[in-house]
């Protein structure tokens, strides 16, 4: 993530906390913003490194990771439909992945004209560098929130999510 790009998401939500009229959608949207800022630069060395683009991972690379790490060896097409991608989309990122050694693919041996994605130990170490920066940015998130403050956070966020999925045929 560019320098940019990073400093006017830190000043949106500084501007968000002068506002007194500020919505609780808008601070979730901001919360979000800054995590997913925080967890890809986290992600930049190791990409300049790896010779990505050195702007840290895209959410697309993360998705990919994500899943292939709970579930290594699936197809392309179940990639698409676990990480909700566009398959085009997928298709360039595995190509870029696998140039960088992140991933591998290999014929099924049961049905050769199948393709699965593996994740290589770069992949691995890649996906645990994620995993540990998001740890540490939620650990962040809820400094100086005490168990009880906690637990009726994630309370009060449930509620909100479980009425927004109750409205879901609104979108």
């Amino acid at each position: 993530m560019r320098e940019h790009d990073r400093n006017f998401t830190r000043d949106r939500a500084k501007h968000l906390l002068q506002k007194s009229d500020a919505t609780p959608s808008m601070y979730i949207t901001d919360i979000g913003r800054m995590f997913d800022c925080i967890v890809s630069s986290a992600t930049e060395k190791f990409s300049a490194e790896a010779g990505l683009s050195g702007r840290g991972l895209s959410r697309g690379y993360r998705q990919i990771l994500f899943h292939l790490s709970r579930e290594d060896g699936v197809t392309q097409l179940r990639l698409v439909q676990l990480t909700r991608l566009k398959a085009p989309t997928v298709s360039v990122a595995l190509v870029k992945m696998e140039e960088h050694g992140l991933v591998k693919r290999a014929a099924d041996e049961k049905d050769l004209r199948q393709v699965r994605v593996y994740l290589t130990p770069k992949g691995r170490e890649l996906d645990g560098l994620i995993r540990q920066k998001s740890r540490e940015t939620e650990e962040m998130m809820l400094a100086g929130l005490s168990d009880s403050e906690t637990e009726q956070l994630k309370s009060t966020l449930r509620k909100i999510l479980e009425n927004m999925i109750g409205e879901e045929n609104d979108i």
